[in-house]
């Protein structure tokens, strides 16, 4: 999109008409370092629609002369013309100079742009490094979070059993003390079948003394 110009037609034949009137020749350069902005792409164009604008003027001027002013002024220029010849080759001269300028300020223009396309081809290849750097830190997030939940899911089955072994633990002297008392049982009725069995024996020896 072409950059919209910020020096007008107005400015430029107010500076050209400020030089003319102080005697200075309106140049490009000139005209452009009065007004202390601009392009001088912009003067240039500009300037060209001035200096066609001065040579309507000055063919208005010459309709209204009679004969002999016309006369005299082609004597004049007659005169002047190798001044005038010299003039234009001197305009000509400053005229390549403001082009070469020109140039020299597209192709100053061309460098910026071809460096903001490196810095942008750059830029969207660390976008593209970073899209990726973010997707692997996605899918490392993911696992993470897959393992942290695993491990959530372990350490409560772990509290579960630590509860259940807890609960054993609390009651192991109840069932220690059951176990005591099973033994002490188990040594009395051992000891009732042993004096059972010497009952036994003792009768058993008193029958075959009857016999």
């Amino acid at each position: 999109m072409a950059r919209k110009a910020t020096i007008t037609q107005e400015q430029v034949n107010t500076a050209a008409n400020d030089l003319v009137a102080s005697g200075q020749m309106p140049t490009n350069r000139a005209v452009l370092e009065k007004l202390g902005s601009g392009s001088m792409a912009t003067i240039v164009k500009l300037m060209q629609q001035w200096r066609s604008s001065q040579d309507r003027a000055k063919a208005n001027v010459d309709e209204v002369l009679d004969a002999k002013v016309v006369q005299s002024i082609q004597n004049m220029l007659s005169i002047k013309i190798k001044e005038a010849t010299a003039q234009k080759y001197s305009e000509i001269a400053l005229l390549q100079n403001d082009l070469q300028n020109v140039i020299t300020e597209n192709e100053h223009q061309a460098i910026l742009l071809e460096e903001n396309d490196v810095q942008l081809s750059e830029l969207q290849a660390q976008v593209q490094s970073q899209a990726g750097q973010i997707e692997q830190l996605e899918t490392e997030a993911t696992r993470l979070r897959e393992q942290i939940s695993q491990e959530i899911k372990l350490r409560e089955a772990a509290q579960f059993t630590l509860a259940k072994a807890e609960v054993r633990i609390e009651s192991l002297p109840a069932i220690m003390e059951e176990l005591k008392e099973a033994r002490a049982e188990a040594k009395r009725k051992g000891e009732e079948v042993a004096e059972l069995r010497g009952t036994l024996v003792a009768m058993n020896v008193k029958t075959e003394k009857k016999i």
